[in-house]
């Protein structure tokens, strides 16, 4: 059994009340399971009377059909839920689809990387040799030939010191993107440093440098050295021939002459 549509007394009388503020509750009253209920569906004239009309007949079909139109409302939400969060990931998924290796590189040096000069050396390398030609790419597309590409530009500078270097740093980075949505689901091929042999790409006649900078102790050890051979040296009698601290496989190359004047320059220092 259903009774049409009608207001509530209370609401009438708040509504007739003032002018200004009408704000009429229409429900639709039912038995279900012997008990009588009732089905809220909007106020005028919020709703036109027309809408109102249109629900509360929906309503009264439900009824006849066995479906509390409660019940049904409550369902129609819990879809539409539903529906909205499959959009919204979907938006997701598309956004990071768009993401390039420039985005992954800033919040990498925003969060994932800490140097005691706050980043800016990696920043300078980045800019000069990663992003003007790689830094438009996006990450799905990325693969190992890239990054060997990066590495051999850099060489072909004659900068090969610093080609290892920001191969290095490119794979501290695509590493802490392994571990890390959405970068992780995004790298489709895994790390691309992985399938890099940065030993293949430097030249054969490669001599790495030394940039390991000498403690105070160091310098005042290698400063007495120096000053013991310089003593020793001037204690020698003249000669014109070199002594056997004058030969070339000695840990100094030194040119030795008879007015005893010398040009010591240090080789293969050791400590």
């Amino acid at each position: 059994m259903s009774v049409p549509l009608y207001a509530t007394r209370a609401a009438s009388r708040a509504g007739f009340h003032s002018a200004k503020k009408v704000a009429i509750p229409f429900y639709f009253q039912f038995r279900w399971e012997g008990i009588y209920t009732r089905f809220s569906w909007g106020t005028w004239p919020n709703k036109s009377l027309t809408e109102i009309r249109k629900e509360r007949n929906e309503a009264r079909d439900l009824v006849a059909k066995g479906i509390n139109p409660n019940e049904n409302k409550r369902a129609a939400k819990v879809r539409q839920k539903a529906e909205l969060a499959v959009q919204l990931a979907e938006a997701d998924q598309q956004k990071s689809e768009k993401l390039t290796l420039w985005d992954l590189a800033e919040e990498w040096l925003r969060d994932g990387v800490a140097r005691k000069d706050g980043n800016a050396e990696l920043r300078r390398k980045f800019a000069k040799d990663f992003y003007p030609t790689f830094g438009s790419k996006v990450i799905s597309s990325n693969s190992e030939h890239d990054l060997r590409n990066v590495v051999r530009a850099v060489m072909a500078r004659g900068a090969t010191r610093q080609a290892i270097s920001l191969f290095s740093d490119l794979a501290q980075m695509f590493r802490w993107a392994q571990k890390r949505q959405p970068w992780r689901t995004l790298l489709i091929n895994g790390n691309p440093a992985d399938l890099v042999e940065i030993n293949k790409l430097v030249p054969s006649d490669y001599q790495e440098e030394r940039t390991r900078i000498l403690s105070s102790r160091e310098l005042q050890e290698l400063h007495h050295r120096f000053q013991k051979m310089t003593t020793d040296y001037a204690a020698l009698p003249a000669f014109s021939v070199q002594s056997p601290i004058c030969h070339l496989g000695s840990p100094f190359a030194v040119t030795c002459l008879q007015n005893k004047t010398t040009s010591l320059i240090g080789r293969d220092l050791k400590f």
